[in-house]
């Protein structure tokens, strides 16, 4: 099974705390484009949320040989407000498949900003994300 990530997923530490570091390992990662979408931030969050737009192209890497596991503890991830979506993406080996977390068809959205930047994200809230997340994700005690 083939993901397409594009936002916080791109983190191969984020990666490996979401889906175990044996399974993150696993997949076999590749530079992908997913055209008619754009990535946008949303307010008053750190993490983006792709949403339809002709002409548009999001930039992200294809993930190929996740297991069924792995796509459920994408989904425990992701959380209700991302549907899972079938996509074609761009790769410099042709089209692919791929499936991908974005806005559920007929679902409001919620309050978007402007463009997110993985790089942005990096050199911001990426570590307090972590940590969030690592507590989270931690075994109750």
């Amino acid at each position: 099974m083939r993901f397409f990530f594009y936002g916080t997923l791109l983190d191969p530490e984020l990666r490996a705390l979401v889906l175990g570091p044996a399974a993150a390992a696993r997949l076999s990662l590749r530079p992908a484009s997913l055209p008619g979408w754009e990535r946008r931030a949303l307010i008053g969050e750190t993490y983006p949320m792709i949403v339809p737009r002709p002409g548009g192209a999001v930039d992200g890497l294809l993930a190929a040989g996740a297991s069924h596991d792995d796509r459920a503890a994408l989904a425990r991830y992701e959380g209700d407000g991302y549907a899972v979506r079938s996509v074609t993406v761009d790769t410099t080996a042709g089209a692919r498949a791929a499936f991908v977390f974005a806005p559920p068809a007929g679902r409001a959205l919620p309050m978007l900003g402007g463009a997110w930047s993985f790089a942005a994200w990096c050199a911001g809230p990426r570590e307090a994300f972590l940590a969030q997340l690592r507590r989270e994700l931690a075994p109750a005690r």
